[in-house]
């Protein structure tokens, strides 16, 4: 199948005007050059791994003269990388003509999956919402109803969405079947759906939160408190041209960013409220600092923007726990946006001390590697497509290669020379000698389970214990609890999606830790390190509109009699104080 055919209908012309337009098109032709078949099969297999700038700049430049080699190679038979990349490369190219061949794969025309092209369409439609020719293309309802009949749900539940979001009410006798699914991701964005559609919320059965055992304790959390966030006085700065213009703004509450509860430079105990930069041109930050009593503290500004950070020893002093010099090994990047760039190490100023930068795309998360006596001498990081580890100044010591979806890693100062790495499963390292070794991996318990985040910690006798939440393709959300060996302990499963995770060690309680989670529908979950649920309770009073919560937790222990669980969003965290009544 062809998809372009160029025609000149020469004899309407006078033939100067013919000879002049044909020079012009042989012109056009010699600058941007139609790709050879192997010189887009080359981009098509190396896209994933090619410099994005170079990649962009032949996709711009072939545009629909590569159509063609693009449609015999989604004929051949492909790898899941080469399909993605295939996909990504036709949407790159924005033609009436490229949007065609989308549709032509996710009819079934070719080799390759059609679902790789309807998760395009669906954040085309939810999120960029800018391609008018696919929206209303005749084809594109056919196609998009079609994926309601696929066997796998969360296929089925991107068709709902875009069937919502393009407000076909017709699609509704297709998708009203799933209302009564015993998958309960898919029964939710159904009903979402349907009241999109309707104005109405449907009735639909939801199903019960499942632990191990219940306890239910009322006098757990022994108080509720606002954190603090204190007004200040701030400049909002416009731009115009190159020039920025000061407007000074009233004195109110600043947007959170994140909250942390961690060591600080003097090496006390703190909680650290980074608050959102302020203004369109202004990339300044500020980060509160208070005790663990809730008093002001002081204030830090960075000199780059920090999405996540650890308190280390510096390389320039002494690494003595008496009296350490430190600095901040962080996460960061140097303008606003929505992902780390880069490792930097701070200076009790705020200034750059050093930079690790990655080879290639972002940075995923950093963790402290613990030695015998507790101490952090070395930092592993988890990039885009492998782990460093670092020491503390910013030296590479040893790297993994091709270490794919990495979410989060974690380290505990009970167990030395451990860390784990969190993503589609669990994986648990150790690091000696200069070199990392991998032990285990999470396998499957009975049904597939894909990790997202986790919380480490030790038993009684001191051993690795691991809490993690995910979901699968045909379960409920699962907390699972797993040992050192990465064996299943116990299981939990909630009706909605968990949205985050948090922790207290507090040693005089029993069964520490104690976890806190929750989910999409705003009920949270506080429960013991048996699994044992101690409460069930929502932060918001109503879930009437079914609309997701939008939050964070942090787990703030004080001392071995109480702690704080902070859950919030960027205007406002609210503390709930576990253990010893105020």
């Amino acid at each position: 199948m062809r998809y372009l055919k160029r025609n000149l209908w020469q004899s309407s012309l006078p033939a100067f005007l013919f000879l002049l337009l044909c020079t012009t098109l042989s012109a056009a032709q010699h600058e941007t050059s139609e790709p050879a078949f192997e010189d887009v099969l080359k981009l098509v297999r190396t896209y994933f791994d090619s410099d994005s700038d170079d990649a962009q700049l032949k996709i711009e430049t072939w545009g629909n003269s590569a159509l063609d080699h693009l449609w015999d190679i989604a004929n051949l038979p492909n790898n899941y990388s080469v399909e993605l990349a295939l996909v990504s490369i036709i949407e790159k190219i924005e033609t009436p003509e490229s949007i065609d061949m989308l549709l032509s794969i996710a009819a079934g025309n070719s080799s390759i999956e059609p679902t790789q092209v309807l998760s395009s369409f669906h954040m085309e439609i939810l999120y960029y919402n800018k391609n008018d020719y696919l929206r209303t293309h005749p084809k594109f309802k056919e196609v998009v109803f079609n994926f309601t009949t696929h066997p796998d749900w969360p296929i089925k539940s991107q068709a709902v969405e875009i069937i919502a979001a393009m407000s076909w009410d017709d699609g509704i006798a297709l998708i009203e079947p799933f209302l009564r699914s015993d998958i309960i991701s898919l029964r939710l964005d159904t009903a979402k759906a349907i009241q999109t559609l309707t104005g109405k919320r449907p009735d639909f059965e939801m199903l019960k939160a499942q632990f191990p055992a219940v306890a239910l304790q009322e006098q757990l959390i022994s108080a509720t408190l606002p954190l603090p966030n204190d007004a200040r006085f701030q400049i909002l700065w416009l731009s115009f041209f190159n020039l920025k213009f000061p407007i000074p703004m009233p004195s109110m509450p600043p947007a959170i960013k994140s909250i942390k509860a961690t060591p600080w430079f003097d090496g006390s105990s703190v909680i650290v409220k980074t608050l959102y930069p302020f203004g369109f041109s202004s990339n300044a930050e500020e980060m509160q600092i208070y005790d663990t009593s809730l008093n002001r503290h002081s204030a830090y500004q960075p000199s780059v923007l920090v999405y996540d950070f650890i308190i280390t020893p510096s390389s320039q002093g002494s690494s003595t726990l008496d009296s350490p010099q430190r600095q901040m090994v962080a996460l960061v990047s140097d303008k606003d946006g929505f992902m780390a760039e880069y490792v930097a190490a701070l200076d009790e100023q705020g200034q750059v001390l050093w930079e690790n930068q990655p080879e290639r795309l972002r940075v995923e998360s950093l963790s402290p590697i613990y030695d015998d006596n507790g101490e952090i001498n070395f930092i592993v990081v988890a990039y885009f497509d492998s782990l460093k580890i670092l020491n503390l100044a910013g030296e590479e010591i040893f790297q993994f290669k091709n270490q794919y979806s990495v979410n989060e890693l974690h380290s505990h100062a009970s167990i030395p020379w451990t860390f784990i790495s969190v993503g589609d499963s669990i994986k648990t390292f150790s690091f000696r000698d200069g070199r990392a070794r991998l032990h285990k991996e999470s396998s499957t318990p009975n049904y597939f389970f894909r990790a997202r985040q986790s919380k480490m910690y030790t038993n009684t006798e001191g051993k690795l214990q691991i809490l993690a939440h995910g979901s699968g393709e045909d379960t409920l959300p699962k907390l699972i609890s797993f040992n050192e060996n990465l064996e299943v302990q116990w299981q939990a499963s909630v009706p909605f999606e968990i949205q985050d995770i948090a922790m207290l060690e507090i040693a005089s309680m029993p069964n520490s830790p104690i976890f806190m989670t929750i989910t999409e529908d705003s009920t949270y979950y506080i429960f013991d390190s048996h699994g044992t649920l101690l409460v069930e309770d929502k932060v918001s009073a109503s879930y009437e509109n079914m609309d997701t919560y939008h939050g964070s937790l942090e787990g703030i222990t004080v001392n071995d009699e109480y702690g704080y669980f902070s859950e919030g969003n960027i205007l406002k965290n609210t503390l709930y104080r576990i253990g010893a009544k105020p």
